[in-house]
Protein backbone atom coordinates (compact mmCIF):
# COMPACT_ATOMS: atom_id res chain seq x y z
CA UNK A 1 0.00 0.00 0.00
CA UNK A 2 1.30 3.47 -0.32
CA UNK A 3 0.23 6.79 1.56
CA UNK A 4 -1.77 9.47 -1.14
CA UNK A 5 -2.07 12.72 -0.54
CA UNK A 6 -3.80 16.06 -1.80
CA UNK A 7 -7.21 17.57 -1.23
CA UNK A 8 -10.32 14.85 -1.49
CA UNK A 9 -11.76 15.62 -5.19
CA UNK A 10 -10.60 14.22 -9.05
CA UNK A 11 -11.30 17.59 -10.24
CA UNK A 12 -14.11 15.72 -12.79
CA UNK A 13 -17.52 16.08 -11.25
CA UNK A 14 -19.98 13.02 -11.74
CA UNK A 15 -23.41 14.65 -12.92
CA UNK A 16 -24.35 12.56 -16.22
CA UNK A 17 -23.81 9.85 -18.47
CA UNK A 18 -21.50 12.07 -20.21
CA UNK A 19 -19.09 12.51 -17.31
CA UNK A 20 -18.38 8.76 -16.22
CA UNK A 21 -15.20 7.75 -18.11
CA UNK A 22 -13.71 10.95 -17.45
CA UNK A 23 -14.25 10.86 -13.60
CA UNK A 24 -14.11 6.77 -13.52
CA UNK A 25 -10.59 7.46 -14.54
CA UNK A 26 -9.72 10.16 -12.25
CA UNK A 27 -10.78 7.69 -9.45
CA UNK A 28 -9.05 5.37 -11.22
CA UNK A 29 -5.64 6.83 -10.90
CA UNK A 30 -6.15 7.80 -7.36
CA UNK A 31 -6.60 4.48 -6.17
CA UNK A 32 -3.73 3.08 -8.69
CA UNK A 33 -1.40 5.42 -6.27
CA UNK A 34 -2.60 4.03 -3.26
CA UNK A 35 -2.11 0.22 -4.11
CA UNK A 36 -5.87 -0.78 -4.03
CA UNK A 37 -7.42 -0.49 -7.51
CA UNK A 38 -7.81 -4.29 -6.94
CA UNK A 39 -10.04 -4.50 -3.94
CA UNK A 40 -12.67 -1.52 -5.57
CA UNK A 41 -12.98 -1.92 -9.55
CA UNK A 42 -16.21 -1.87 -10.57
CA UNK A 43 -15.90 -3.52 -13.30
CA UNK A 44 -15.54 -6.95 -11.26
CA UNK A 45 -18.46 -9.18 -10.96
CA UNK A 46 -18.08 -9.91 -7.40
CA UNK A 47 -17.01 -7.77 -4.36
CA UNK A 48 -13.07 -8.63 -3.54
CA UNK A 49 -11.75 -9.28 -0.07
CA UNK A 50 -10.43 -6.73 1.58
CA UNK A 51 -7.58 -7.11 3.68
CA UNK A 52 -7.89 -7.86 7.25
CA UNK A 53 -6.88 -6.54 10.54
CA UNK A 54 -4.09 -8.97 11.71
CA UNK A 55 -4.18 -9.99 15.26
CA UNK A 56 -1.57 -9.30 17.42
CA UNK A 57 1.02 -12.47 18.24
CA UNK A 58 0.76 -14.16 22.00
CA UNK A 59 2.75 -16.46 24.68
CA UNK A 60 0.08 -19.10 24.19
CA UNK A 61 0.71 -19.37 20.23
CA UNK A 62 4.41 -19.52 21.09
CA UNK A 63 4.00 -22.15 24.28
CA UNK A 64 0.31 -23.85 23.52
CA UNK A 65 -0.09 -22.92 27.30
CA UNK A 66 -3.32 -20.60 27.94
CA UNK A 67 -1.40 -19.65 31.19
CA UNK A 68 1.81 -18.43 29.76
CA UNK A 69 2.76 -14.49 29.73
CA UNK A 70 5.54 -13.20 27.88
CA UNK A 71 7.14 -12.59 30.65
CA UNK A 72 7.34 -16.22 31.68
CA UNK A 73 8.86 -16.68 27.83
CA UNK A 74 12.21 -18.51 27.89
CA UNK A 75 14.91 -16.87 25.94
CA UNK A 76 14.52 -19.00 22.73
CA UNK A 77 10.44 -18.34 22.50
CA UNK A 78 10.66 -14.80 23.32
CA UNK A 79 13.10 -14.65 20.59
CA UNK A 80 10.45 -16.50 18.41
CA UNK A 81 7.51 -14.14 19.98
CA UNK A 82 9.90 -10.90 19.35
CA UNK A 83 9.68 -12.32 15.37
CA UNK A 84 6.15 -12.25 15.03
CA UNK A 85 5.47 -9.27 17.02
CA UNK A 86 7.83 -7.57 14.43
CA UNK A 87 5.31 -9.12 11.60
CA UNK A 88 2.27 -8.27 12.97
CA UNK A 89 3.61 -4.41 13.47
CA UNK A 90 4.39 -4.44 9.64
CA UNK A 91 1.30 -6.02 9.05
CA UNK A 92 -0.72 -3.66 10.84
CA UNK A 93 0.39 -0.22 9.73
CA UNK A 94 0.35 -2.04 6.28
CA UNK A 95 -3.48 -2.62 6.94
CA UNK A 96 -3.75 0.91 8.55
CA UNK A 97 -2.26 2.36 5.38
CA UNK A 98 -5.12 0.78 3.27
CA UNK A 99 -7.86 2.02 5.51
CA UNK A 100 -6.70 5.26 5.10
CA UNK A 101 -6.31 4.96 1.69
CA UNK A 102 -9.78 3.16 1.19
CA UNK A 103 -11.46 6.01 3.50
CA UNK A 104 -10.06 8.87 1.01
CA UNK A 105 -11.63 7.15 -1.87
CA UNK A 106 -14.90 7.21 -0.43
CA UNK A 107 -14.42 11.11 0.40
CA UNK A 108 -12.91 11.52 -3.11
CA UNK A 109 -16.39 10.02 -4.29
CA UNK A 110 -18.92 11.98 -1.81
CA UNK A 111 -16.83 15.29 -2.98
CA UNK A 112 -16.94 14.62 -6.82
CA UNK A 113 -20.74 13.22 -6.99
CA UNK A 114 -22.96 15.75 -7.86
CA UNK A 115 -25.33 16.68 -4.84
CA UNK A 116 -28.47 16.00 -7.27
CA UNK A 117 -26.71 11.73 -7.28
CA UNK A 118 -25.61 11.68 -3.43
CA UNK A 119 -28.89 9.19 -2.99
CA UNK A 120 -26.89 6.73 -4.98
CA UNK A 121 -24.39 6.36 -2.60
CA UNK A 122 -26.82 5.69 0.61
CA UNK A 123 -26.24 2.32 2.38
CA UNK A 124 -23.06 1.68 0.67
CA UNK A 125 -19.89 1.06 2.56
CA UNK A 126 -16.91 0.02 0.46
CA UNK A 127 -15.55 2.21 -2.70
CA UNK A 128 -16.32 -0.94 -4.60
CA UNK A 129 -20.35 -1.13 -3.86
CA UNK A 130 -20.27 2.90 -4.45
CA UNK A 131 -18.44 2.57 -7.72
CA UNK A 132 -20.84 -0.45 -8.97
CA UNK A 133 -23.66 1.02 -8.39
CA UNK A 134 -22.76 4.13 -9.71
CA UNK A 135 -21.62 2.54 -12.89
CA UNK A 136 -25.08 0.89 -13.12
CA UNK A 137 -26.73 4.17 -13.57
CA UNK A 138 -24.20 5.98 -15.48
CA UNK A 139 -21.74 4.38 -17.67
CA UNK A 140 -23.54 4.73 -21.56
CA UNK A 141 -23.37 0.95 -23.34
CA UNK A 142 -19.88 0.40 -25.39
CA UNK A 143 -21.31 1.32 -28.55
CA UNK A 144 -23.11 4.42 -27.60
CA UNK A 145 -20.19 5.39 -26.26
CA UNK A 146 -17.97 5.02 -29.13
CA UNK A 147 -20.20 6.79 -30.94
CA UNK A 148 -20.85 9.70 -28.76
CA UNK A 149 -17.01 10.19 -28.91
CA UNK A 150 -16.83 9.69 -32.73
CA UNK A 151 -19.26 12.88 -32.83
CA UNK A 152 -17.27 14.73 -29.77
CA UNK A 153 -13.76 14.30 -31.71
CA UNK A 154 -15.26 15.43 -35.40
CA UNK A 155 -17.03 18.18 -33.60
CA UNK A 156 -13.59 19.09 -31.60
CA UNK A 157 -11.66 19.23 -35.01
CA UNK A 158 -14.05 21.42 -36.90
CA UNK A 159 -13.78 23.72 -34.35
CA UNK A 160 -10.55 24.67 -34.77
CA UNK A 161 -11.58 26.70 -37.71
CA UNK A 162 -12.68 28.94 -35.00
CA UNK A 163 -10.09 31.96 -35.32
CA UNK A 164 -11.02 33.39 -31.85
CA UNK A 165 -10.23 29.82 -29.70
CA UNK A 166 -7.56 29.79 -27.82
CA UNK A 167 -5.46 27.51 -29.70
CA UNK A 168 -3.49 26.08 -26.70
CA UNK A 169 -6.47 25.10 -25.13
CA UNK A 170 -8.06 23.26 -27.86
CA UNK A 171 -4.57 21.36 -28.08
CA UNK A 172 -5.29 20.21 -24.55
CA UNK A 173 -8.59 19.03 -25.60
CA UNK A 174 -7.53 17.50 -28.51
CA UNK A 175 -5.24 15.47 -26.64
CA UNK A 176 -6.91 14.12 -23.68
CA UNK A 177 -9.87 13.44 -26.48
CA UNK A 178 -7.43 11.43 -28.68
CA UNK A 179 -6.32 9.45 -25.37
CA UNK A 180 -10.39 8.70 -24.41
CA UNK A 181 -11.11 7.94 -28.12
CA UNK A 182 -7.65 5.09 -27.93
CA UNK A 183 -9.24 3.47 -25.18
CA UNK A 184 -12.48 3.20 -26.43
CA UNK A 185 -11.54 1.68 -29.65
CA UNK A 186 -12.48 5.01 -32.13
CA UNK A 187 -12.01 4.44 -35.73
CA UNK A 188 -11.15 7.54 -36.37
CA UNK A 189 -8.15 7.63 -34.27
CA UNK A 190 -7.04 3.73 -34.49
CA UNK A 191 -5.57 4.30 -38.47
CA UNK A 192 -2.41 6.91 -37.49
CA UNK A 193 -2.29 8.22 -41.58
CA UNK A 194 -6.15 9.31 -41.54
CA UNK A 195 -5.59 10.56 -37.51
CA UNK A 196 -2.87 12.77 -38.83
CA UNK A 197 -4.19 13.88 -41.52
CA UNK A 198 -7.48 14.99 -40.18
CA UNK A 199 -5.59 17.02 -37.46
CA UNK A 200 -3.52 18.70 -40.40
CA UNK A 201 -6.47 19.37 -42.28
CA UNK A 202 -7.90 21.22 -39.36
CA UNK A 203 -5.00 22.74 -38.77
CA UNK A 204 -5.08 24.30 -42.02
CA UNK A 205 -8.61 25.36 -42.12
CA UNK A 206 -8.04 27.24 -38.83
CA UNK A 207 -5.05 29.04 -40.93
CA UNK A 208 -1.54 27.20 -40.30
CA UNK A 209 -1.30 26.18 -43.94
CA UNK A 210 2.72 26.83 -43.51
CA UNK A 211 2.78 23.99 -40.96
CA UNK A 212 0.06 22.04 -43.34
CA UNK A 213 2.45 21.84 -45.93
CA UNK A 214 5.41 20.92 -44.04
CA UNK A 215 4.77 18.16 -42.06
CA UNK A 216 2.68 17.03 -45.03
CA UNK A 217 5.18 17.02 -46.65
CA UNK A 218 7.14 15.09 -44.19
CA UNK A 219 4.83 12.50 -43.10
CA UNK A 220 2.81 11.63 -46.72
CA UNK A 221 6.01 12.34 -49.01
CA UNK A 222 9.29 11.97 -46.91
CA UNK A 223 7.41 9.33 -44.77
CA UNK A 224 8.61 10.30 -41.52
CA UNK A 225 7.49 8.11 -38.54
CA UNK A 226 5.62 10.49 -36.34
CA UNK A 227 2.51 9.32 -33.47
CA UNK A 228 -0.10 11.73 -33.26
CA UNK A 229 1.37 13.49 -29.62
CA UNK A 230 4.65 14.56 -31.16
CA UNK A 231 3.33 15.87 -34.15
CA UNK A 232 0.45 17.86 -31.75
CA UNK A 233 4.03 19.00 -29.73
CA UNK A 234 5.37 20.47 -33.04
CA UNK A 235 2.81 22.68 -33.65
CA UNK A 236 2.07 23.77 -29.93
CA UNK A 237 5.60 24.87 -29.94
CA UNK A 238 4.79 26.49 -33.45
CA UNK A 239 1.79 28.49 -31.84
CA UNK A 240 3.99 29.77 -29.15
CA UNK A 241 6.95 30.99 -31.39
CA UNK A 242 4.24 32.80 -33.46
CA UNK A 243 2.94 34.37 -30.26
CA UNK A 244 6.21 35.45 -29.30
CA UNK A 245 6.83 36.88 -32.33
CA UNK A 246 3.50 38.38 -32.42
CA UNK A 247 4.44 40.05 -29.03
CA UNK A 248 7.47 41.70 -30.74
CA UNK A 249 5.90 42.65 -33.81
CA UNK A 250 3.38 44.95 -31.40
CA UNK A 251 6.16 46.57 -29.94
CA UNK A 252 7.84 46.72 -32.64
CA UNK A 253 4.66 48.23 -34.71
CA UNK A 254 3.83 50.94 -31.74
CA UNK A 255 7.38 52.41 -32.03
CA UNK A 256 7.46 53.07 -35.45
CA UNK A 257 6.90 55.96 -37.49
CA UNK A 258 3.63 57.49 -37.72
CA UNK A 259 2.34 54.10 -36.37
CA UNK A 260 3.20 52.11 -39.53
CA UNK A 261 4.61 48.74 -38.78
CA UNK A 262 7.08 47.43 -42.06
CA UNK A 263 7.50 44.26 -40.37
CA UNK A 264 4.41 41.93 -39.71
CA UNK A 265 1.29 42.75 -42.05
CA UNK A 266 -2.10 43.44 -40.00
CA UNK A 267 -4.10 41.25 -42.39
CA UNK A 268 -3.25 37.42 -43.17
CA UNK A 269 -0.24 37.33 -45.49
CA UNK A 270 -0.46 37.52 -49.43
CA UNK A 271 -0.16 33.33 -49.15
CA UNK A 272 -3.33 32.95 -47.28
CA UNK A 273 -1.31 32.05 -44.26
CA UNK A 274 -1.53 33.96 -40.78
CA UNK A 275 1.96 35.02 -40.81
CA UNK A 276 4.36 37.97 -41.04
CA UNK A 277 6.16 38.46 -44.87
CA UNK A 278 9.38 37.24 -43.76
CA UNK A 279 8.28 34.10 -42.11
CA UNK A 280 6.58 33.07 -45.30
CA UNK A 281 7.99 30.38 -47.20
CA UNK A 282 6.52 31.34 -50.98
CA UNK A 283 7.87 35.20 -50.55
CA UNK A 284 11.12 34.06 -48.52
CA UNK A 285 13.27 31.20 -49.59
CA UNK A 286 15.68 31.33 -46.79
CA UNK A 287 12.75 30.75 -44.38
CA UNK A 288 11.74 27.16 -46.28
CA UNK A 289 12.39 23.82 -44.81
CA UNK A 290 13.94 21.15 -46.01
CA UNK A 291 11.83 19.28 -48.10
CA UNK A 292 8.68 22.01 -48.51
CA UNK A 293 6.65 21.80 -51.77
CA UNK A 294 4.85 24.76 -52.91
CA UNK A 295 1.92 24.37 -54.00
CA UNK A 296 1.03 25.45 -57.54
CA UNK A 297 -2.66 26.92 -56.79
CA UNK A 298 -0.97 29.47 -54.05
CA UNK A 299 1.71 30.39 -56.55
CA UNK A 300 -1.00 32.01 -58.98
CA UNK A 301 -3.08 32.96 -56.51
CA UNK A 302 -0.08 35.60 -54.99
CA UNK A 303 0.59 36.31 -58.38
CA UNK A 304 -2.95 37.54 -58.91
CA UNK A 305 -3.41 39.34 -56.12
CA UNK A 306 0.49 41.01 -56.41
CA UNK A 307 -0.90 42.11 -60.08
CA UNK A 308 -3.54 43.70 -58.99
CA UNK A 309 -2.20 45.67 -56.02
CA UNK A 310 0.86 47.56 -56.35
CA UNK A 311 0.83 49.25 -52.75
CA UNK A 312 0.95 45.39 -51.44
CA UNK A 313 3.92 44.84 -53.65
CA UNK A 314 5.89 48.61 -52.11
CA UNK A 315 5.17 47.25 -48.82
CA UNK A 316 6.25 43.47 -49.38
CA UNK A 317 9.46 45.01 -50.76
CA UNK A 318 9.74 47.47 -47.63
CA UNK A 319 10.09 44.10 -45.63
CA UNK A 320 12.17 42.15 -48.25
CA UNK A 321 14.59 44.55 -49.74
CA UNK A 322 16.85 42.08 -50.34
CA UNK A 323 15.51 39.59 -52.37
CA UNK A 324 14.59 40.14 -55.72
CA UNK A 325 13.59 38.96 -59.32
CA UNK A 326 10.98 36.68 -60.10
CA UNK A 327 10.33 34.26 -57.03
CA UNK A 328 13.41 35.27 -55.36
CA UNK A 329 14.20 31.84 -56.01
CA UNK A 330 13.68 29.28 -58.37
CA UNK A 331 11.47 26.25 -57.30
CA UNK A 332 14.04 24.02 -58.65
CA UNK A 333 12.65 20.48 -57.38
CA UNK A 334 9.13 20.92 -59.26
CA UNK A 335 7.84 22.16 -62.40
CA UNK A 336 5.28 25.35 -61.78
CA UNK A 337 4.47 26.86 -64.42
CA UNK A 338 2.94 29.63 -62.98
CA UNK A 339 6.11 30.90 -60.90
CA UNK A 340 6.34 34.35 -61.91
CA UNK A 341 6.36 36.46 -58.35
CA UNK A 342 8.08 39.46 -59.50
CA UNK A 343 8.34 42.70 -57.64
Amino acid sequence: MAEISGPPTTGVKLDNEGDWHLWLSAIKNIALEAQIWQYINPRLPTEPLEPTEPIKPTAEQITGDPTATVHSLSQANLSRYSTLLTIYQTERAEYQTFLRARQRIINVIYASVTRSNQHYLAGLHTPYQQLRKLRTIFAPSPRLYTQRLRMIWRSHLDSAKNKSSNKQAWLTRIEALYNECVNANVPEVLNTDALLYDFLTAIRIAGYENFFQTWFQQIFVNNQDIDFYRLVHHFREAQRVEATQSNASGIAFAATLNGQSTQYPRNPCVCGGNHSYKRCYYLNPTTRPAGWQPRPETIASINNILAKDSTLVERIRKVLPNLKGPAFVAFTDIDIATETITF
